[in-house]
């Protein structure tokens, strides 16, 4: 996907439905299986690493009707996916971050 730029609008939309089916083969039982706060967590996590909600994700590699579904699937478990990171109410997600980083950085 690092040479969507190179490529013309309709190969850009090819690679884009591919990456998302292959996405959504691989990691979508895995997050069904989360918990809630599994899944809370993770939302605010997207947002944070790349500036987009986990529906905007969703809405841009698989479309409106799948992350209108998603999301109505995560409201029903107390979820939602247009959830941001806000650094200074989500203070324990940042500490576990840079926590993690530091360990990462370690090795």
């Amino acid at each position: 996907l690092s040479n969507l730029t190179k490529c013309s609008e309709s190969e850009r939309k090819e690679l884009t439905n591919n990456f998302g089916d292959e996405f959504e083969n691989i990691f979508l039982d895995k997050l069904f299986d989360l918990t809630k706060s599994q899944g809370k967590l993770l939302i605010k996590i997207l947002y944070k690493e790349t500036g987009k909600t986990a529906y905007d994700i969703i809405y841009q590699v698989k479309g409106g009707f799948k992350a209108n579904l998603y999301q109505s699937l995560a409201i029903i478990a107390n979820n939602d996916l247009k959830s941001k990171f806000d650094a200074i109410l989500d203070k324990k997600i940042e500490n576990a971050l840079l926590i993690v980083k530091n360990e990462e950085d370690k090795k």
